[in-house]
């Protein structure tokens, strides 16, 4: 089965991306449009052009629209920015003067908003002084993967809220360089596992399906080329496959929380089924249990 991420606006032409944000401008009879205002009007996202040229100021320079020197800004318009230079210097904090040098506001305009410089950091949810221990690779790829079955569906940036991750959105964006590239390298994390099974270790969820053991071990491992646990990886292209549903009464985390899935061997290990996509099935606890060893 191949895994791939939704269609994104990485493939729009430069020239596509500003003719809508002309387009919106337009539509609301403005010389301008700031970050929200498009969001709301346009066809993609505002953050989309702070990636694709540097910041929302330049983007609205490419479309022949003017930032107003007087405007209100808007408080989520400064704290995205704050994040974007973040992702730009790659660091968990930014200094006033890597602000005043890649920022699209006036940081004389943040001190009267906010106070101080250290208040705009943390309402950007970004470090104030030291820095956080590095996260391995697999550990964001594990939290993005936890957060992936919770919805059932691809997360978003937005979705990265402290309250649901172990980690925020800007930690991806640090490492990988943007939300987009860290979805792609977990997918080529994900993808590049062979398909075989591996002894569950501390860092692997452990398989849980019933099956009851009739054999000796001895036996077992003559009929058994693959080991019975099940690997993280594998775990989540099964789930995947399945939708993130239970493949017996479609029970999934996305409506109910306290749905727990689990990954069976639709032929039971203790009977010689492998430990293979082909042979694994997504079933919620209640399903898998009522199973147990049973080949249905």
């Amino acid at each position: 089965m191949k895994f791939e991420l939704e269609y994104s606006a990485r493939n729009t032409s430069d020239n596509e991306l500003i003719q809508d944000l002309i387009n919106v401008a337009a539509s609301i009879r403005a010389e301008s449009v700031s970050m929200s205002e498009y969001d709301s009007h346009g066809k993609y996202r505002s953050s989309t052009f702070q990636h694709r040229f540097g910041g929302w100021a330049k983007s609205l320079e490419l479309a022949g629209l003017r930032l107003p020197v007087n405007r209100t800004l808007s408080s989520i318009e400064i704290m995205d920015d704050i994040k974007r230079v973040a992702v730009t210097i790659k660091k968990d904090t930014v200094t006033m003067g890597d602000y005043k040098k890649f920022g699209n506001f006036d940081t004389s305009t943040l001190l009267r908003r906010f106070g101080t410089w250290a208040k705009c950091l943390e309402l950007a949810q970004l470090q104030a002084t030291g820095f956080t221990r590095n996260a391995s690779d697999e550990e964001l790829f594990l939290n993005m993967k936890d957060i992936w079955i919770k919805l059932g569906r691809q997360p978003y940036y937005r979705d990265m809220d402290k309250t649901v991750s172990q980690y925020h959105g800007k930690r991806y964006m640090l490492r990988f360089g943007s939300w987009r590239k860290a979805l792609e390298a977990f997918v080529e994390y994900v993808s590049a596992d062979d398909g075989s099974a591996e002894i569950a270790s501390p860092c692997i969820e452990n398989n849980i399906d019933n099956d009851v053991e009739i054999d000796s071990s001895e036996s077992i491992a003559r009929k058994n080329t693959s080991p019975r646990g099940v690997n993280w990886r594998l775990r989540f292209i099964v789930l995947h496959r399945d939708n993130f549903k239970c493949r017996a009464c479609g029970a999934t985390p996305a409506k109910n929380p306290e749905i727990e899935l689990h990954i069976d061997h639709i032929v039971p290990w203790s009977k010689g089924g492998q430990t293979i996509e082909g042979n694994l099935q997504t079933l919620c606890s209640k399903c898998n249990i009522g199973k147990s060893d049973l080949l249905l």
